[in-house]
């Protein structure tokens, strides 16, 4: 395969490392990049789609296996490619509500500024600042055959509640579970379930569209607590005492992909758009 062409797409199609939301521009760029590839410029709306709405890496997989195939039409192989991959895989996956980066250096100062006390020990693992996030929906094996209606009704929070949240956290306490501890930020005003909620509504308001995430979305309803972790500890830890702080964070919210490491979870986030 030509090293230039998977070096170009892994560029155009790497949206995760980017600070700034994908513009019409970058979208339309990618597809007819890989319309042109495959030899199928007259199909240029479903490119589109699939940049828009499918996950990064199984398009850039399925790209280079069409484009290392000896087949003529490359684009019947890319596309069935693509859907192989998805049918037999399954994602980490979570929704979130994310500081911007006003947000992250909001919770640098006042992370900075913990009294001692709050049973940070050498097994705790404090959770990187610009990972800080607060989930509103995750699923451990999610079919990748339904990802792409993840990703539209991220799109349509975005579009009923904005670009930018406020999440005003008022409480930092310490929750223990029989495997590990937590240090959490929670208590979060009202809001926070208004968009929790209201996640679940728009599932309901567009039954058709949002027919395939029903079941998924529903199991996880009853046992939502809004919180954002700070640190992980491998050692039990005693309950610490709480204090109340007073901030206001401004949030957006995305979708991840995160993967189980040695050093902890990583994740990627889809663009938004």
């Amino acid at each position: 395969m030509d090293k230039l062409v998977s070096r170009d797409l892994s560029k155009v199609l790497n949206f995760s490392s980017r600070k700034r939301k994908v513009t019409l521009k970058d979208l339309h760029k990618t597809g007819i990049f890989l319309a042109e590839k495959l030899g199928d410029v007259s199909h240029l709306p479903m490119y589109f789609r699939i940049v828009k709405y499918e996950y990064p890496e199984f398009v850039a997989q399925a790209f280079s296996y069409a484009m290392a195939s000896y087949a003529t039409a490359k684009a019947p192989v890319f596309l069935k490619r693509l859907a192989d991959i998805k049918q037999q895989s399954n994602l980490r996956i979570f929704i979130g509500i994310f500081p911007d980066k006003s947000g992250v250096n909001t919770l640098k100062v006042l992370l900075g500024g913990l009294p001692q006390g709050f049973g940070i020990t050498k097994r705790c693992k404090m959770v990187p600042v610009e990972q800080l996030h607060l989930t509103l929906f995750f699923h451990s094996r999610f079919p990748a055959t339904k990802y792409s209606w993840l990703v539209r009704l991220v799109g349509s929070m975005r579009s009923k509640y904005g670009d930018e949240l406020v999440l005003t956290p008022s409480l930092i306490s310490t929750k223990i579970s029989n495997k590990l501890s937590y240090i959490w930020l929670e208590k979060f005003n009202s809001i926070v379930f208004r968009y929790y909620y209201g996640m679940f509504k728009l599932v309901r308001e567009h039954k058709n569209m949002y027919k395939h995430l029903g079941e998924f979305l529903g199991k996880k309803k009853k046992s939502f607590y809004p919180h954002i972790t700070l640190a992980r500890c491998k050692n039990k830890l005693e309950q610490a005492k709480k204090e109340s702080i007073d901030i206001a964070i401004s949030a957006e919210f995305k979708l991840a992909v995160s993967k189980l490491t040695n050093k902890g979870p990583k994740y990627k986030i889809h663009a938004t758009y």
